[in-house]
């Protein structure tokens, strides 16, 4: 029903635009007419193309003049331009008789047909060519549309796909560093070592799970600490950990595997390196629209972790896929030794 009132409204601005063109048209050569008899005529002159006006549209979508057969199309289209105007002067014809309470016999009527031809087929032309003109417009801009939504499609799955990479290149990295703490722990401790291997077992079950790009950071900490209980086995009371998460911030979607490799990375350069052990601490903040989380070790510093590794090298490379330009991720030295890890992200709940 709306595009019915669209067009009808477009219709009726037609006719009040060629009405007042030859209102004033007529004060110019000071052969005034009265506006209501103007718009009547006009009315008459418009009214047949309603019926009309569909049939050109369709034939401008059947015959468009782009691609293969749009010489075939131009013709086709001219037959039906001139149809159409032969058809809209019997229609005007018949009309104006109607309107004014008169009816021609047949001889008469088509000779009224026969003298309106010559000065009516040309600016019905004129129309009809309009109205072909803007069902191509048309016809561009829904392609255009068209073209627009696959392009976004594929553009998001690319990213998809992308970010479906980078968390892929996580597994075999933890899985390897992991398994390297294994066989470290079997001479020592092989219960222990056991433990380990069902920790990571079940770690890698959950995170090869979920086919979400991202998951709420509810989710996401009881990943890391699957992964924190395997750590604990290995490193026992050489590792502290404290977790700080306010309730507001746990509905808030990360991520999957964002924090993992930032600890791990905070365990293997912070924590491993120092006989004591060290200790790690996460805190989770939501800040109006943003959700700010930061990793703190008190290990020894940024001098030990001048080369970016996998784990940090792939959550820069994540986040930017997954908030480019709108975000923050930093590493800084902490005071009194260790690092601070700060990001910044848009809160999005579920």
């Amino acid at each position: 029903m709306r595009p019915v009132l669209r067009a009808l409204g477009l219709w009726l601005a037609v006719v009040a635009v060629f009405a007042a063109k030859t209102w004033l048209s007529l004060r110019v050569i000071d052969r005034p007419a009265p506006l209501a008899d103007i718009l009547v005529g006009e009315l008459l002159t418009f009214a047949p193309w309603l019926p009309l006006a569909p049939l050109a549209l369709l034939a401008a979508r059947r015959f468009p003049l782009v691609g293969e057969g749009r010489g075939r199309h131009l013709v086709v289209l001219l037959g039906v331009g001139v149809g159409l105007a032969l058809a809209h002067v019997v229609l005007g014809v018949v009309l104006a008789a109607l309107v004014r309470g008169e009816w021609w016999p047949l001889p008469e009527l088509l000779e009224q047909v026969r003298q309106t031809i010559p000065r009516a087929v040309g600016p019905h032309l004129v129309v009809y060519a309009a109205l072909v003109a803007v069902a191509h417009a048309l016809a561009f801009r829904r392609d255009a549309e068209a073209r627009a939504r696959r392009a976004a499609a594929l553009e998001g799955a690319l990213a998809r796909a992308e970010r479906d990479r980078l968390r892929m290149q996580l597994h075999p990295h933890f899985l390897f560093n992991t398994l390297h703490a294994v066989s470290a722990l079997m001479t020592r401790d092989v219960a222990g070592a056991r433990r380990m291997i069902a920790g990571l077992s079940e770690l890698l079950r959950i995170s090869l799970d979920d086919d979400d790009d991202d998951v709420p950071l509810a989710r996401e900490l009881e990943i890391l600490d699957l992964y924190l209980r395997i750590q604990q086995t290995r490193f026992a009371d050489r590792l502290t950990v404290t977790i700080d998460v306010e309730p507001a911030a746990r509905a808030a979607r990360v991520p999957k595997l964002l924090l993992q490799p930032l600890v791990e990375n905070a365990i293997r350069h912070g924590v491993e390196p120092r006989a004591g052990g060290g200790a790690l601490e996460l805190e989770a903040r939501r800040r109006g629209d943003r959700l700010h989380l930061e990793l703190r070790d008190d290990g020894a510093g940024l001098s030990s972790r001048a080369r970016e590794g996998v784990g940090l090298g792939n959550t820069r490379a994540r986040l930017e896929k997954s908030y480019p330009g709108d975000h923050r991720f930093s590493l800084a030295p902490r005071d009194g030794g260790g690092v601070v890890v700060g990001i910044d992200l848009p809160f999005r709940a579920e």
